[in-house]
């Protein structure tokens, strides 16, 4: 029996055929596909596009582009993947770790406030896995911030389908996302950023480009790197675009169907909120059934499963940091020991979601 993988994504025909021509007119630095790309992001979501090398790249230049550095604070939440942190390392300012709410697990809000000092210069909320603040969650921190000067960013590296479904959002300053593999929108690496504000934009366009002012003599205003984007992946990209909604709505039908389908009380899928459409189907295996347990049940049907990432609250280097060190981040810990990804993706089978949700079923509770 082959086997099923956590994840899978198509890449259609046209994505191949544009690639080929980009190869064969030797468009492989940021052109005119990359361009085109981001036009079409734009008309899509509504919002002004800077196409980049990666998700990570997006939420750095993202953070340059407020001109965060060293002596500065950023507000991250303890259960995303590293990447956050990293972005905020890359600045040279310093990540602070807030737990997050175990009914959506995103930012725990009233931990933010006890978070904020002096040097707070940006929180970064993760909208975890689809799951999204709504504006009427946080008007109080939105003014809050305003007043303050607290610049709000959003890692929606994971949230795309979210995202797409409530693109007339406004309250952060720029959204951030992930062209990478596991991502309705598929080309290896790749990221864009989106904000209503246009000059926004073209500062991260500049950022991704060493922050260099081109012409006959450079300027150099900001900060940057290289964080450009082939056009060869720019031109694998750009077809599926019109397939964002396609996908999104087929992964909305397979969560349903999961739903339904897993009847095992120790094991049931993550609650989404009423505008999520999760990337990862995801379920959480509860105490005192282990994790670990149900992998190795599912993999001797060959179901290929993924434990969640470490909560950045046990990584040392982080934890060490004076505003992170001897803080308790029992949600996040709690949710990342439990959590597991099953075979998710748009162009799910229902056999094989049966098949899943049947093997799921079977998987009795054990104790210690």
């Amino acid at each position: 029996m082959r086997k099923i993988p956590w994840w899978w994504n198509e890449i259609p025909t046209e994505s191949i055929i544009l690639s080929q021509n980009a190869l064969e007119n030797n468009s492989f630095t940021s052109g005119v596909y990359t361009k085109q790309l981001e036009e079409i992001i734009s008309e899509t979501f509504g919002s002004y596009c800077a196409v980049l090398n990666s998700g990570t790249s997006s939420i750095l230049a993202a953070l340059l582009e407020c001109d965060i550095g060293p002596g500065d604070e950023v507000i991250i939440p303890a259960l995303t993947w590293i990447a956050t942190s990293h972005a905020v390392l890359m600045t040279g300012a310093t990540p602070v770790l807030a737990d997050v709410s175990s009914h959506n697990l995103l930012i725990d809000l009233s931990q933010i406030r006890q978070r904020i000092s002096a040097n707070t210069k940006a929180i970064v909320i993760v909208n975890f896995n689809g799951n999204q603040l709504l504006d009427t969650d946080c008007e109080d921190l939105i003014e809050f911030c305003a007043k303050k000067k607290i610049h709000i960013i959003e890692d929606s590296c994971k949230a795309m389908g979210t995202a797409y479904l409530t693109k007339q959002r406004t309250f952060s300053r720029t959204q951030c996302f992930s062209m990478g593999m596991i991502s309705y929108l598929s080309v290896g690496y790749g990221g864009f950023a989106l904000s209503k504000d246009k000059r926004v934009v073209e500062r991260i366009k500049l950022i991704r480009d060493h922050g260099v002012v081109r012409g006959t003599s450079e300027i150099y205003p900001l900060r940057g790197a290289n964080l450009k984007l082939s056009d060869v992946l720019s031109s694998i990209a750009i077809p599926q675009v019109p397939l964002l909604s396609q996908r999104i709505q087929e992964s909305l039908k397979n969560y349903e169907l999961y739903s339904m389908l897993i009847q095992n009380k120790s094991i049931a899928m993550m609650p989404r909120n009423e505008n999520c459409v999760p990337t990862y189907m995801q379920v959480i295996c509860k105490l005192p059934l282990k994790t670990d347990f149900v992998v190795k049940k599912l993999n001797k049907h060959n179901i290929g499963t993924q434990r969640y990432h470490q909560a950045l609250s046990r990584v040392e280097y982080l934890r060490k940091i004076p505003q992170n060190k001897g803080r308790k981040f029992v949600t996040a810990e709690y949710f990342v020991d439990q959590l597991l990804t099953i075979p998710s993706g748009s162009i799910l089978e229902n056999s094989t979601i049966r098949f899943v949700s049947e093997k799921i079923n079977e998987i009795e509770e054990i104790r210690d």
